[in-house]
Order: C-alpha cells, then sequence, then structure tokens
C-alpha cells in the first residue's frame, strides 16, 4: 500500500524546563507503537495534486451523557486522508491508493462512537498516560511508593481504567499549503489514576503533501511524573484479507522480554545472533 515511511517525533518536557526527550523512529508493523508507515515513493508523491489539504470537522456522535463527539477528517493533495476523532484521539481510518490505484482503508477500526467506548481493544487510540503494563500498578519515584488504578488482573495496563483513550481531546484542525492536522489537548489532573502530578498533554498529527503522516506529543508536567505515550493503530497494509504476508522490521538492538503476566522483565536481550 501507498503508507509507508512516517516519522514520530516525541518530545516530554518537565515544569519549565527546555524538551528533554527527542526522538524520531520510522516502524513497520501491523500493530505500531510509534509511527504509521506511508509509502517507499514518497518522494516521487505530489507530481499530480489537485487540490489543496484541508482539515474539515464534522459531528461523529454523542457519548451517553450526551458529550458530542467530533471527527476531522485530514485530506492531503494527492488524495490520502485520515480520519481522527476526539474521543481517544483515535485514527478511525486511513484511506490510501495501492501500487493500482485503487483506494482502501488499511487501519482496523469499528462502526460506531458505541463501539468505540465499549471496547477493550485501543484500536487507533492515544495511550497515556503510560503505554504498556505495569506490574500490579505499583511503582516507586524519588522515594515515594505510588498506586496505580488497576485493570489488567492485578496490574496496570496502558493508563488505566480510564486512560487517554477514554478521554474527550479538545480539537483543533489546520491547514497549510503542503498539509492538513490536527493538534488534540488535554489536561490530566493530579492524582488520575493514580499518577502523580498534572499533566498538560498535545498530541498533533500532519498529513503531509510527501504521504508522510507526522505525529508529535508533547507533555507538560508540574511534579515529577512517569509518561510513556504512544499512539496504538493496527494495521492491515492490503487493505482487506489477512496479514499472512506482511513484513515487519524494527530497527532495534534489542528486545524487552516479558513474564508469563505479559509483564516486562527488566532485561534488554539483544537480537544479533
Amino acid at each position: 500500500m501507498s503508507l509507508q515511511c512516517v516519522t514520530q517525533r516525541l518530545t516530554a518536557v518537565h515544569q519549565s524546563s527546555v524538551s528533554i526527550k527527542k526522538f524520531s523512529r520510522g516502524i513497520f508493523a501491523v500493530a505500531v507503537s510509534f509511527g504509521i508507515a506511508l509509502t517507499p515513493a514518497c518522494a516521487h508523491q505530489g507530481d499530480n495534486m489537485t487540490n489543496s489539504p484541508s482539515a474539515l470537522l464534522h459531528a461523529y456522535g454523542k457519548l451517553a451523557d450526551q458529550t458530542p463527539i467530533n471527527q476531522v477528517t485530514l485530506t492531503n493533495s494527492n488524495g490520502v486522508s485520515v480520519d481522527v476523532i476526539n474521543y481517544g484521539g483515535i485514527i478511525t481510518r486511513i484511506e490510501t491508493p495501492d501500487s493500482n490505484g485503487n483506494m482502501g482503508n488499511i487501519v482496523l477500526g469499528l462502526d460506531n462512537l458505541e463501539d468505540y467506548t465499549n471496547a477493550t481493544t485501543y484500536f487507533g487510540a492515544i495511550i497515556g498516560r503510560f503505554g504498556n503494563r505495569i506490574a500490579n500498578g505499583k511503582f516507586s519515584l524519588n522515594g515515594t511508593d505510588y498506586q496505580l488504578a488497576t485493570n489488567d488482573g492485578d496490574n496496570h495496563l496502558h493508563g488505566g481504567v480510564q486512560g487517554f483513550d477514554k478521554k474527550v481531546w479538545t480539537m483543533v484542525p489546520f491547514s497549510t499549503e503542503n498539509s492538513a492536522g490536527v493538534t488534540l489537548s488535554l489536561i490530566s489532573p493530579d492524582g488520575d489514576q493514580g499518577y502523580p502530578g498534572e499533566l498538560t498533554t498535545q498530541v498533533t498529527y500532519t498529513l503531509t503533501n510527501k504521504n508522510t503522516l507526522d505525529m508529535q506529543f508533547v507533555a507538560k508536567t508540574n511534579k515529577p511524573t512517569i509518561i510513556n505515550m504512544t499512539q496504538h493503530s493496527y494495521f492491515n497494509l492490503a487493505g482487506k484479507g489477512d496479514i499472512l504476508d506482511h513484513q515487519m522490521q524494527i530497527n532495534s538492538n534489542a528486545i524487552t522480554p516479558v513474564d508469563g503476566g505479559l509483564i516486562p522483565t527488566g532485561e534488554l536481550m539483544q537480537v544479533a545472533g
């Protein structure tokens, strides 16, 4: 499929300090933690551009308490489009042409808002405050022990019972000559799901005319805390059928083995050999 070279830039900021972490990573995967991949022919895109990029906002549905949920459709000049809702910052659809020019959706999603609110699959969602599992929901920081909400047996998973995937984000669409995007903002109060510190977060998705989907995560806190945000889309680059012929590459020298409860053991296992 045409989606293939995506980068994510993640910036973490503590209090009023400058950026203390910034990295880019490209991954090719079915379930991607840090990026979405767009076409190998990125450098050749844009030759047949006809329309300016657009970011169109429209109603998507209402939660059980009647809170309105909106969706923004990002479209670049090549006709590639991305749908995002402000419930969980979920990417519900990525429409892109295959090698024959046939359009297809390459991310897994659900049919409607009610399905997303009831799901435990995290399809397409922003994960936070902390992705993956924390054993028994406990951690220590600067000599203080913290107990987090548990939602995976005795463990804490993907931010807890009401993680960022279940939050309603503020959504601001934008477009430029070369891209269309949306910035999602959320304030997580001190003590949310057991985490210390108020956390102000912004996630920006930008679809460019080079057919890249850039993701930028920014987080600011007013006291020491832990954070490990990510994006949880699942991909089928064929647009339909199974993924048994997909090839996955992760540019990494090591992996983190897990125990029987899928908790990382802390070991860094080298993949060479």
